[in-house]
């Protein structure tokens, strides 16, 4: 028993102060890190109207789109999720389209199917009116729709069983009605 009592009494005051600065330090980082993670938020742009194409013209009021309507078409659109068919529901301006497609393609499971639960906050954006490009007594209503869907995709995973997720998500759509001149 070579250490005497006040050493002892040294070695346990400097163990208990190096204690108590590692757990400041570490409440300290805990701190940081989520006073950090709530700078990452993600900001959605404002949809807002944009430029008309060539030959159309703005309606002078602007007339709702029909909630079975925008049903309709987002029913077609989920119906065609994570099929060949969905390339053909994407705009010509979308956004990085083959890069969408080839991640569903790569990434989700093929027997994963996405069910709608509920359709809220379709709002009518933009509408004008252009010519029919093949029935000349014919125009087109097109209409800019926004729609939150709050939606499930569920699959099975080989090794957990069934699984489902549930997400939300704001779409725009572009719905093209016939109407007379």
């Amino acid at each position: 028993m070579g250490i005497n009592i006040s050493r002892r009494r040294r070695l346990a005051l400097v163990w208990h102060r190096c204690v108590r600065c590692l757990i400041i330090a570490l409440l300290a980082a805990g701190v940081a890190v989520s006073v950090q993670a709530r700078e990452f938020r993600a900001i959605a742009e404002i949809s807002q109207p944009g430029a008309l194409p060539a030959g159309a013209a703005p309606v002078k009021k602007v007339r709702p789109v029909s909630r079975a309507t925008v049903q309709k078409v987002v029913e077609r659109l989920m119906a065609s999720w994570n099929t060949t068919d969905l390339a053909r529901y994407l705009g010509k301006d979308f956004y990085d389209k083959q890069l969408l497609l080839d991640s569903i393609d790569s990434f989700v499971p093929r027997d994963a199917r996405i069910r709608i639960l509920s359709i809220q906050g379709i709002q009518t954006l933009q509408q004008w009116k252009q010519p029919h490009p093949r029935e000349p007594s014919t125009a087109l209503l097109v209409s800019r729709v926004s729609v939150t869907v709050r939606t499930q995709v569920e699959f099975n995973d080989p090794n957990a069983g069934f699984q489902s997720r549930i997400g939300t998500n704001d779409y725009v759509l572009k719905i093209k009605q016939r109407v007379r001149r």
